[in-house]
Order: structure tokens, then C-alpha cells, then sequence
């Protein structure tokens, strides 16, 4: 498991990368450590990119994960547009956008475009590709 990400503070934007396998224990590493970084009070948009990686939650270890990320953020309003190309990193951003918690918070995108837009932002593949991201192993 690879991740990286970069809080953007002057677009209130964290963004986050997936590769490889991706387990619950890896997701609550990757949590906790963006959580500790300063400028996360500030995000109020998430993008996360998981067309890299391979998510293997199982459904017990998904409600867990949606219960944990609440709990993390409940007093964070924040927007989350959600990546995907796979069937598994799909159905886990569907569970979640669904849950009545995220409700109208989520969305589940196919691209870096379609997402940005849901976020209000204007940014591309090649902008995120500029980033200098922190890369959690």
C-alpha cells in the first residue's frame, strides 16, 4: 500500500492518492496521519483518487470504516468527491455516499474533471500531477 496526499490550503483542498492494496488498518493509518497535519483544519473539500488501487474491505470492515471516518469528522462540513474505476473502490464509495451521514456530501466520479467540478473547483489530472504530495508506506 502506497498513499500520498497534500492539503492545498488555499483551495481549503485535501487530495488524496490510493495504489496497491488497501486494507482497513492502511485506511486509519492514512486518516490519522493527514488528521495530524496543521493546515486539515482548514480542508473542507476531500478528493481522493483510488483508480490505483485495490480496496479489500469486506462489508462488517466497510460499516466499521464509515463508523470510525463519522466519529473523525463529524464537526468537519466537508465535501468528498470520490475517484473510482473499479467495482470494488465503487461499491465502497456508494456505501458511503449513502449512508445518511454523507448524504448530499459525496459523490462518486470517474474522473479528476467530473470530480473537481462537484467540488466547485478547476482542476485536472496535470494539476494534481504538480502536486508535492506526503507519501504514506
Amino acid at each position: 500500500m502506497i498513499a500520498k496526499y497534500i492539503i492545498d490550503s488555499n483551495l481549503n483542498l485535501l487530495v488524496e492518492v490510493f495504489h496497491g492494496e488497501i486494507y482497513l488498518k492502511e485506511l486509519d493509518i492514512i486518516i490519522n496521519e493527514q488528521m495530524k497535519n496543521a493546515d486539515f483544519k482548514s480542508v473542507s473539500k476531500v478528493l481522493t483518487d483510488s483508480r490505483l488501487a485495490n480496496i479489500l474491505l469486506n462489508p462488517m470492515q466497510i460499516d466499521e470504516y464509515i463508523k470510525g471516518l463519522k466519529v473523525q469528522i463529524e464537526e468537519i462540513n466537508l465535501v468528498w468527491a470520490i475517484v473510482v474505476n473499479d467495482p470494488h473502490s465503487t461499491a465502497l464509495s456508494f456505501v458511503i455516499k449513502n449512508d445518511s451521514f454523507f448524504k448530499n456530501r459525496v459523490g462518486v466520479f470517474s474522473s479528476i474533471e467530473a470530480a473537481s467540478d462537484f467540488l466547485l473547483l478547476n482542476l485536472s489530472q496535470k494539476d494534481l500531477d504538480t502536486y508535492e504530495y506526503t507519501i504514506i508506506e
